[in-house]
Parts: C-alpha cells; structure tokens; sequence
C-alpha cells in the first residue's frame, strides 16, 4: 500500500535514502512530503523506508546582477497531490483519509498507522468481516491515506508527552500551510479533473491538539482561508479540552472546515485521564462541555461515548484506542463515514437528556469493561 504524507519534521538525507528525525525543520511552517510503501507482515503493517520517496519539486535555477536565484516551477506538493488526484480516479479507489496520530509515534509508526486505518476504514457501506488481523481485510476499494507527521519522541513517558505537546504546538502552521496547499490545487483542477472523492480527517489524541494550533493559524493569517475541505472530521479520544468546540480561539472555527464532525470520548480512558489532571476536562474524556448545546454549532456534530464498549479486537488496558481495538467502534465508525445519518447508525443510542450524544451498545453477549 501506497502511504502518503507530509511533515514538518527534520529531513535526513544520505546518498541511498531518505528519513527524517524526531526534531522539527528549523523553518516555521516549512514541511516535507512523499510517499512510502507500507507492506503487510506477521500481522503488522510495516513501513519500507528503503521506499520512501520525496514528491519532486520543477526549479529553475539563474543568475541575476551576479546572484542566484532560485523559482519555484512547480512545488513537491504538487506533485504529490496530482498522484493522490491520479489514484483517486481509479475506480477501485475510496476516499482520501488524513491521519493527525497522537503522542508517543515515530514517522515509521505514523505512516504504518495510517495502512492500518485505511485497511479497516476503506468499503465504509460493505459489512465488516470477523476476522479484523492484519491483511485479513480485504476491500474493493482502498481508501488513499495521506498521514500528518508532526515531531513526536516515540516513547510513551511524561517527560516526552510535554515535549510532544510543544512539538504539537510548533507544527500547527505546517499543518495549516499543508491544508492551505491542499485546498489550493483542488480549486485548481479542471472540472474534467475532478472526481467525487471525498476527504476525511482522523485525528487521534495530541493530534487533536495539533489540529487546535493548524486551525488557530488558518483564521489568524491574511494568507490562508477556512475552506470547508473535509467531509467529516473524527476526534478519537481528544487531548483538548471540552470547550474546545465552542471556543473561537481554540477549535471554534473547525465547523468551517467540514460538513459533520463526530467526537469519540471515553470517562475511563485512562491516558486522557492522566492529561485532564494537568488541564482542564478532556474532550476525549467527558465529551464535550456540559451546559453547552452541539446541535447549535455550524456543521453537524454528534458525540459518542465508547465507555461500554469491548476491547475484543486489540486488548488496550488504557482504553484510549478503541478505533483500533473495539469492533463496535470500527463499525460506528464506518458507517458515520459512509455518511449515515447519527440517528441511524447502528450499534448505538441516543442519550435522550442530551441531543446529539449517543452510547455505543455491545450486542448480546458481550462483556461490558468495568468503569
């Protein structure tokens, strides 16, 4: 499988290949992108960098009153977006699907993250097989996925997740100006070149918090514009805090950036748990804020509580990766990306003293986790 991405962390490059380190590109915004094959093995998806790619840049390179000069033909972006645009008009392909990962990733383990998801997200409307290992999925049309690598440490200790949450917020204008580009060559494309591809976007964790900084830097430059690019936005497990929806100066304005937004949340995720001791409530914790109404933001926004569900795909003593390990939370999942409507997806219920949150159920039989 063919992993895209883009990130602002610090290129590395030899005269046989091609990787990047945890720090970040000294250039505020700048970033890089490329493609990498990610291959399936003993049950993992494992990323080949020994086939990881830059996106090719067209430069012209002069000289004027006896200094170089160096224009831009035609960006790496570019490039990169017209094979992303070439591989979504094949009809064996689905939607694009954009990964913001969490804390505690290294690039390798971000890119095969972003295979793992595309496997189990890709034919949203098809039933789900009960055999989910890896390379067990096999869908008609594979979705494009396109990862988001901001510079996290890749370990999991608290000295590193406050370093990885600075990073997070050093990398929201390399987000945005990424978005920026993006949102730039489709409004370019030709109506011939154009096809009903949708784009969604999964943000995990800390990449939430990534996400609050790339938005914050789109409303507050001249030079970049909220464009409403994505078909839905998922929030798994939030590192951000539970106003943040209705906060302008924090995720407020995401509502202008897509038709629905479908938030994830879990009382006993116990990672969400540890940060919400340091900041205010967690959104991946409790939800969105009490007191405030979803129903009033501006794009469709439901809220979904994973609390009952089974870790019956990948044990997770944390809790905070149901998108990976709960069956019931893939399949909710699926479907509000196929578009069905919150009151119709099945395997949940509303919760009739707040519109617009609902409860993932276990079907007969299953073990509900203890809270």
């Amino acid at each position: 499988m063919k992993v895209y991405f883009a990130t602002n962390r610090k290129l590395e490059r030899s005269a046989s290949s091609v990787g990047f380190g945890n720090g970040a590109q000294p250039e505020p915004g700048a970033f890089t992108v490329g493609a990498v094959e990610v291959d399936h093995s003993a049950g993992a998806w494992v990323a080949d960098t020994a086939r990881m790619s830059l996106a090719p840049e067209l430069v012209e390179e002069s000289v004027q009153d006896g200094r170089p000069v160096r224009r831009v033909i035609r960006r790496g972006s570019e490039s990169l977006f017209a094979s992303m645009r070439d591989a979504a008009l094949d009809p064996a392909t689905g939607d694009i699907l954009i990964l913001l990962h969490g804390a505690g990733h290294t690039m390798t383990s971000s890119l095969e993250t972003a295979a793992r998801c595309a496997e189990l997200y890709s034919d949203p409307q098809a039933p789900l097989p009960r055999d989910l290992t890896v390379g067990s999925v096999t869908p008609q049309q594979w979705m494009i996925p396109f990862a988001l690598c901001y510079p996290t440490n890749g370990r999991g200790n608290p000295i590193d997740y406050f370093l990885d949450r600075d990073d997070a917020l050093r990398s929201g204008l390399a987000i945005a100006r990424t978005f920026g580009r993006l949102v730039q060559f489709v409004s370019r494309l030709r109506r011939q070149d154009r096809c009903d591809t949708r784009i969604h976007l999964l943000a995990h964790s800390l990449g939430n918090f990534a996400l609050r900084n790339a938005v914050q830097s789109i409303v507050q430059r001249p030079d970049l514009k909220p464009a409403r690019l994505f078909d839905t936005v998922l929030l798994l497990h939030a590192d951000e805090d539970s106003d943040s929806l209705f906060d302008p100066e924090k995720l407020g304005p995401l509502p202008l950036f897509t038709k629905r937004i479908a938030i994830y949340f879990d009382r006993s995720d116990k990672l969400t748990r540890l940060s919400d001791a340091v900041h205010m409530d967690r959104l991946g914790q409790k939800g969105p804020q009490r007191g405030q109404e979803i129903s009033g933001l501006a794009c469709e926004v439901s809220a979904i509580d994973c609390s009952a569900a089974t870790f019956d795909l990948v044990p997770d003593s944390q809790r905070h990766r149901h998108y990976f390990g709960a069956r019931s939370v893939v399949q909710d999942i699926r479907q509000v990306l196929a578009g069905q409507d919150p009151h119709r997806v099945a395997g949940r219920e509303a919760d009739a003293s707040r519109p617009g949150f609902y409860r993932i159920i276990e079907p007969e039989g299953a073990v509900a986790p203890p809270q």
